[in-house]
């Protein structure tokens, strides 16, 4: 009997995974064994997991439900946690999301997880380029992900400021990140990365393409700073939640569940706490 992950794009860093034990071990299950991760790596759309769409996040979540798993975490943000909510039947699971869902989380396996909070701190990243780098408010540029659910709210809140966005379109891949860099630079001189799982497990392809375009940055996670090549000094900076301790928390949440399995309790959707910014090379 074990805990699955599962996510809608790659772990970008054994840290997580390191951190996620450590939570079991928080809460009375050190050494307990993981599955293999389940990567779908941006192999999904807002389709809802409906015909004519990538469905393979939705069929990961059956087949983890089918078998002899003890607790799956949802990763990878609400589409994530739609998939989830829309296969499990009988296995409790969990969810990391960047938003507040905003459609019911109906069925009574859904046991909590944790909030990154990621839209409205878009808005904080755009103030800190502007006033740590002088750049012109209305020439920095949103990177989303237009196969998310939460890009379409971010892309909303940002677009009530009149403020330029480019759309990582077409199929997830690393081709889609550096085009969206390109166009940024045509209409930008700094950008803000979104914080969708697409992008976070493509760190290394985000920090080159915005080192290649010489655009100012504002990277989501602290975890950016450990990217291939690292972002560049003197144009970099960092802000956002610590993932690290979002996935401990997870695991200390799991641990509650494995304690508890034949009532699992609701843990909560607990937000995780944000760091001020870490200016790198200043």
């Amino acid at each position: 009997m074990t805990v699955q992950i599962i996510t809608s794009s790659t772990m970008p860093s054994q840290r997580l995974i390191n951190a996620f034990n450590n939570g079991l071990a928080d809460a009375g299950r050190p050494g307990y064994k993981l599955e293999p991760i389940v990567h779908l790596d941006g192999k999904y759309d807002d389709g809802g997991g409906k015909s004519g769409y990538h469905h393979e996040l939705y069929d990961a979540m059956k087949t983890a439900d089918a078998g002899s798993v003890e607790v799956i975490v949802a990763a990878g943000g609400l589409v994530s946690a739609h998939a989830a909510n829309d296969q499990i039947k009988k296995t409790p699971f969990l969810i990391l999301v960047g938003q507040h869902p905003l459609f019911d989380l109906d069925t009574p396996k859904y046991c909590g997880g944790v909030n990154l909070d990621m839209v409205r701190q878009n808005t904080a990243r755009h103030g800190f380029l502007v006033n740590h780098y002088q750049v012109d408010p209305t020439r920095i540029c949103l990177i989303w992900n237009g196969n998310s659910k939460m890009g379409r709210l971010e892309m909303r809140e940002w677009d009530r400021h009149d403020w330029p966005d480019v759309q990582a379109g077409g199929e997830n891949s690393d081709d889609a990140i550096t085009t969206a860099f390109k166009m940024a630079k045509t209409m930008a001189d700094a950008v803000v990365v979104s914080g969708d799982p697409y992008f976070t497990g493509r760190m290394n392809t985000v920090v080159q393409a915005a080192t290649d375009q010489t655009l100012k940055v504002c990277y989501p996670f602290s975890g950016y700073a450990y990217a291939t090549p690292a972002p560049a000094p003197k144009v970099s900076m960092l802000y956002g939640p610590d993932l690290e301790f979002a996935y401990r928390l997870l695991g200390r949440k799991a641990a509650i569940l494995l304690n508890n399995q034949k009532n699992p309790p609701q843990t909560g959707l607990d937000r995780c706490p944000t760091a001020a910014p870490i200016f790198l090379g200043d």
